[in-house]
């Protein structure tokens, strides 16, 4: 079975074959993956088949986890641009980094493929000075003063709806949530609350929104300038999702437990540990020290 002139992966044959079951049950035909109607496994012939695609199908090349100092230098970069799609990319970058955010809630859609996933809106984002709201229209001057930030997710990938998340002020300029979110609302003063974040005028006055091919390539360029491919980073393995990655990484570094760490990247289940990548070698500082401590104990069953 082919997928786009390559080998389906066996994810692909299963949901397939799933879809295809559903349809014809839906009108009135029997389910070739069950003998018996009623049986809630697939038959073991199907069932065997699907783990047989499974089973060749290469291991997942994960993104490597793009740390904050090639963010910040992104930041700097970009916000001192003349260019506004570079300036809004790089505030982009910025809050998917603080926000752990994937792509598609910040990017429009691409290609055909239906989702879940509702892009943050421009009344998605909140600033806060002490416990008061900034107007969203406000001067950029006040926009600035703002000490936290607030986005509302109104759908996810996994279905999570209505998801609220806060940051406040990090004093690092452009490396900073509350910025970045400063300068989105600014380049959209005036605009619906329905305006997607990234929204922009070109240089002829034309709108346009940052595409997630933007933000790869931002990604990659971070990754230049802090000169990770020296540090053992693959480049043809950094890309928008090495922002997710590089958000989870740097809250376990800073001692975050997984709470926290499962809140920010909206998980419900432990698939947050793949985020947290053991090719990171600052993850396991001292952990072979501590295991080798002589210690003694018994056994009692």
């Amino acid at each position: 079975m082919y997928c786009g002139g390559k080998p389906a992966s066996g994810a692909t044959i299963e949901r397939t074959l799933r879809v295809c079951g559903q349809i014809l049950a839906d009108r009135g035909f029997a389910d070739p993956r069950r003998r018996d109607p009623s049986q809630h496994a697939l038959d073991r012939a199907i069932s065997g088949y699907i783990q047989k695609c499974k089973d060749k199908d290469p291991g997942p090349v994960r993104q490597h986890a793009i740390p904050a100092t090639a963010i910040q230098k992104l930041a700097e970069s970009y916000g001192g641009s003349a260019e506004p799609r570079l300036q809004i990319t790089g505030a982009l970058v910025v809050l998917a980094f603080y926000f752990l955010l994937r792509v598609g809630e910040y990017t429009p859609r691409s290609g055909s493929r239906e989702t879940r996933t509702v892009p943050l809106k421009r009344g998605g984002v909140s600033l806060w000075r002490g416990n008061q709201a900034v107007s969203r229209d406000a001067p950029w001057e006040e926009l600035c003063q703002a000490d936290g930030v607030t986005i509302n997710l109104e759908n996810s990938k996994n279905g999570q709806r209505g998801c609220v998340l806060h940051h406040t002020a990090t004093g690092r300029g452009r490396f900073c949530p509350v910025r970045a979110a400063a300068k989105l609302l600014d380049v959209t003063r005036g605009q619906a609350d329905d305006t997607p974040i990234g929204s922009h005028a070109d240089a002829t006055g034309q709108p346009r929104r940052v595409t997630a091919e933007d933000i790869r390539s931002a990604v990659r360029a971070a990754a230049a300038m802090d000169d990770l491919e020296s540090r053992g980073y693959n480049p043809s393995r950094i890309g928008s999702h090495s922002l997710r990655s590089g958000g989870a990484v740097a809250l376990k570094l800073a001692g975050y437990d997984t709470d926290m760490i499962k809140k920010m990247g909206r998980w419900s289940s432990g698939t947050y540990l793949t985020y947290i990548q053991t090719q990171i070698a600052e993850l396991t500082t001292g952990v072979a020290s501590a295991m080798s401590q002589m210690l003694t104990y018994h056994v009692v069953g």
